[in-house]
């Protein structure tokens, strides 16, 4: 039997690239700065500017400590002022790395803070692409239990009978959320039923959710598949569910998966599929948007069978309630970004073993707390001993 793969979707990126007419742009301000005054607000430079002045603070006088304190400690013969060294050398560490993270946190959202001439090009893209454009930033209530503690930037959703949407995000201050790491992209699909939780992570981005102090998947609950598909990602799957994750994730899925889903993490969570990068998805390149809408147009040629499974673990799922997702209903379609989904008491699609995997700590964390007791083992011998 032959196995057509999907077609690929035709794309009009000249908005992203295309020149920008004064009078258009004039327009498009008082309108957009009307519809989005909080984009505006003093108070996100005034942010900006803080974070300038403690990294320019903290990094200059932390990396001076920092030597003073080491050299000292290095070649004096005194054991008081050997003490004293490493005290300083104690307290300047954590200065200096606030200053560095400051830094890096400062050109990490300067990057991903949009100009007016950005607004535009993506408003016009989405417009001539079907493609509806909120600029954020805006809560993750929406995406259910898909994520936590996030916020979510330049959202855009396509008029499609399934719902689907693409953005950027950034975890808030005690997020946990797993193998996520601190600023990304995501293309959500809606599923119209609960599926097992399941993991799919692209080599490529590996080696950054291990550095990325939070938690992720348990190694034991990966499954070894055939061919040259280990080369690629890997596929992780809840104990017991190693059949089920078979059914939906099929050769020609894999195929799928190797081929235009490249670079991408893909988890089925819940009556949602993510696709999940460390680079944002919603962006001005022309090429980015072809691999993001082309893997996502992959997909959604394939769920149509997943939403067919059933687990066979419950004993009956006479009842069930058609899931929050079902487009034909407005009442229970995906709500607006930003407006959180009103819950409903409906019956569970799979069973309690099958809805999440097993997380463990990542080699950043592990890292991250033995450094931690290090500083605090040192600051406590130094200003115990004589």
């Amino acid at each position: 039997m032959t196995t057509h793969a999907p077609s690929r979707p035709q794309l009009d990126t000249t908005p992203l690239t295309g020149r920008i007419y004064r009078d258009d742009l004039r327009r498009f301000r008082r309108e957009f700065t009307a519809r989005f005054p909080v984009l505006f607000s003093p108070l996100f430079l005034l942010g900006r500017i803080a974070m300038g002045i403690l990294a320019v603070l903290a990094i200059p006088l932390g990396g001076v400590l920092l030597l003073g304190g080491g050299l000292g400690a290095i070649f004096t013969d005194d054991p008081e002022t050997r003490g004293d060294a490493l005290g300083m050398t104690v307290f300047a560490i954590p200065m200096f790395g606030a200053g560095v993270f400051f830094a890096w946190r400062l050109i990490r959202t300067r990057r991903r803070r949009s100009t007016i001439r950005a607004h535009y090009r993506l408003t016009r893209f989405g417009r001539v692409n079907g493609l509806s454009y909120t600029p954020g930033p805006v809560s993750d209530g929406h995406l259910g239990s898909a994520a936590r503690r996030m916020f979510v930037t330049r959202v855009m959703r396509p008029r499609t009978a399934r719902p689907v949407e693409f953005g950027n995000h950034e975890l808030s201050q005690g997020s946990s959320a797993s193998g996520i790491t601190q600023y990304g992209g995501y293309a959500m699909i809606g599923l119209r039923r609960e599926l097992p939780h399941i993991q799919v992570i692209s080599n490529r981005t590996r080696l950054r959710r291990s550095l990325t102090p939070t938690v992720d998947v348990t190694r034991s609950q990966r499954l070894e598949l055939e061919g040259d598909f280990d080369r690629h990602a890997a596929l992780y799957c809840p104990d017991g569910y190693e059949r089920d994750a078979l059914y939906l994730f099929t050769p020609d899925v894999m195929a799928v998966l190797v081929d235009r889903v490249r670079g991408f993490d893909v988890e089925i969570r819940g009556d949602r599929l993510l696709l999940r990068s460390p680079a944002d998805m919603v962006t001005l390149d022309p090429d980015r948007w072809r691999d993001v809408i082309d893997a996502t147009a992959a997909l959604m040629a394939k769920v149509d069978r997943w939403e067919r499974w059933r687990d066979d673990r419950l004993l009956s799922l006479e009842g069930e309630e058609r899931s929050v997702l079902t487009a034909s209903d407005e009442a229970l379609a995906v709500p607006e970004p930003g407006r959180m989904r009103r819950r409903a008491r409906r019956s569970r699609g799979v069973a309690a073993a099958g809805r999440r995997l097993r997380m463990r700590p990542t080699v950043g964390l592990l890292l991250l707390i033995a450094l931690a007791a290090v500083f605090f083992g040192l600051g406590f011998l130094i200003t115990t001993l004589p």
